[in-house]
């Protein structure tokens, strides 16, 4: 059995679930910790996921995030950054990545986004897309401060209660 196999299932309920194999997966360390002795016996680990503390959307752009970082990895670029040019830092794919079509329009949206994008590379893990979207934070918060406070600020309680989530998929991970 090949790891390509063995497949990773996060479940948000009855009608939305995302397959990836447990290879692509992996680079979360919530997943590798919680299914490193699971695949022993099964080709299928299902981690249901709270739908209301995790953006489905979101996720699935973390997923399109794990697949490619698979096969390209995204360059690992030093902090403090010397550039404001994020493009310097790492491939065209994940400048688009986080970017979209155009590194210019930066809209509350895009804010949005970006804070759920970081909240959920912080819970699963995600060491690159965690440092990657917090440099971009960085970036924008010299360039944008009003955007910036009006999308953080809303929902401060929200930084709690997605540390919270982590005690739902470990307690209700089903075998």
């Amino acid at each position: 059995m090949t790891e390509l196999k063995k497949i990773v299932v996060f479940k948000f309920d009855d009608s939305i679930e995302y397959k990836v194999p447990y290879e692509y997966a992996k680079i979360s360390d919530l997943v590798k910790d919680l299914l490193n002795e699971s695949f022993i016996d099964t080709d299928e680990e299902i981690l249901p996921v709270d739908k209301e503390k995790v953006n489905p959307i979101i996720f699935e752009k973390v997923i399109q995030y794990m697949e490619h970082y698979y096969i390209e990895p995204m360059t690992d670029f030093e902090t403090p950054i010397k550039s404001m040019d994020i493009s310097e830092l790492v491939q065209e794919y994940y400048v688009k990545f986080l970017y979209g079509k155009s590194n210019q329009d930066i809209t509350q949206e895009n804010v949005k986004e970006l804070r759920e994008l970081i909240l959920i590379s912080n819970f699963l893990g995600i060491q690159p897309l965690l440092k990657f979207t917090l440099v971009k934070l960085g970036i924008l918060t010299q360039e944008n401060q009003d955007i910036i406070e009006k999308t953080f600020s809303k929902n401060k309680n929200d930084i709690d209660n997605n540390n919270n989530n982590d005690n739902n998929i470990t307690n209700n991970k089903t075998n």
